[in-house]
């Protein structure tokens, strides 16, 4: 499934104010169920940089993706706590 369509999916019903660490947390998980941890990852940078310019464009107060902890499972197998800061 395409990155847009697999986030209009999850997030397409709500404002960007609606959105709430928790959902993000849940779009991690079942995003690296389907493809891989480093995607995921790239999804939760993107979805970072959208509620960033929502900050600039006064449409939203903070930012839920920061300080998002999560499993990570690295090359070697290994499961390691990643924060993510953006």
């Amino acid at each position: 499934m395409k990155m847009e369509k697999r986030f209009l999916k999850e997030f397409g019903t709500y404002r960007l104010s609606e959105i709430t660490k928790r959902q993000i947390i849940q779009f991690h998980q079942h995003s690296c169920e389907e493809t891989t941890g480093t995607t995921g990852i790239r999804y939760l940078s993107l979805l970072s940089s959208i509620f960033c310019y929502g900050i600039e464009l006064d449409l939203q107060e903070k930012n839920p993706v920061k300080n998002i902890q999560f499993k990570d499972t690295t090359s070697s197998g290994c499961q390691e706590n990643i924060c993510f800061y953006l």
